[in-house]
């Protein structure tokens, strides 16, 4: 045990030294994997086992056990959709292998003169590749790391660059998980074809799972940091009510509340999450994944 904490104090330190010696960078959009991730507020850093770990939390990988294919849909607003898929395969002595892609598109962005008058409409989309690997070190401790690629469009502008995540996951305690990882800790200057380059974010996130012993309940929370000056932290939690067959969760994402319903039925699961939000109003969302 005590070998096991002077390796996690070690990672965080190294990890936090080369994020701190960034620059400046821009905000991206960034969406959860499944119905179920938003149900409970995205409060999942402290997960592991699930082929969301892909995105979340690579480290998460290394204690999925088997194989299992995830898809997302999510009905947004006018014309805009985001869509999510992900792949994961235990390859035993190897390590958990994943690779997902994610894409949000709009067709209702209205375009206008210089003076504010209307004269059309132009679209939006961003694709984003995926490809992580997680892997057990020892028992109940695993790291991970994902690559990503990235690209939008934007009218006739477009944009692209590659980064990543390091990632870990403990297991302290049966039904106690902690999870620890820093998004893009890696990229490339972000280049657009008009000459403009910028610099992805850079954040930190901690996060926690924990399943009581007698009753069937589950609580999730993570707080989230950019790694720059006078930026506030962002704080996710979670709760689930798992019956086996059925689940009932919800979350908060500081002005975001979800609520949602899941299903297993043998190695499928079905997940249905309504999200509502200060800035678009009520959303619906279903994904499906199959484990074997």
């Amino acid at each position: 045990m005590k070998r096991i904490s002077i390796s996690i104090l070690l990672f965080v330190f190294i990890i936090s030294s080369l994020i701190f010696g960034a620059g400046e960078t821009i905000e991206i959009l960034n969406g959860n994997s499944s119905a179920w991730a938003e149900g409970v507020g995205g409060a999942i850093t402290g997960v592991s086992g699930e082929v969301d770990d892909i995105y979340h939390n690579p480290a998460g990988l290394g204690m999925l056990k088997g194989m299992e294919i995830g898809g997302f849909h999510s009905f947004l607003y006018f014309d805009t959709s985001y869509d999510c898929i992900g792949i994961a395969a235990d390859m035993r002595s190897i390590g958990v292998i994943g690779i997902g892609g994610s894409m949000l598109s709009t067709d209702a962005i209205q375009k206008t003169d210089e003076t504010g008058n209307v004269i059309g409409q132009y679209g939006y989309n961003s694709l984003l590749l995926v490809m992580a690997y997680g892997k057990e070190v020892v028992k109940g401790v695993s790291f991970g790391v994902n690559a990503k690629y990235i690209y939008e469009k934007m009218d006739d502008e477009k944009g692209m660059g590659f980064s990543g995540d390091v990632g870990m996951m403990w297991k302290p305690l049966k039904g106690l998980n902690i999870g620890v990882v820093f998004k893009d800790i890696w990229s490339t200057p972000y280049e657009w074809g008009t000459s403009r380059v910028e610099r992805l974010p850079s954040y930190v996130r901690l996060g926690g799972r924990l399943r009581l012993p007698i009753l069937p309940l589950i609580f999730y929370a993570e707080v989230e940091k950019e790694l720059r000056f006078e930026s506030q932290p962002a704080y996710r939690f979670g709760g689930e009510i798992d019956m086996g067959m059925v689940k009932f969760y919800g979350g908060i994402d500081e002005d975001m509340y979800a609520a949602g319903i899941g299903m297993m039925l043998g190695n499928l699961s079905i997940d249905y999450a309504y999200r509502l939000t200060q800035d678009i109003g009520g959303v619906n969302e279903i994904s499906m994944k199959v484990k074997w």
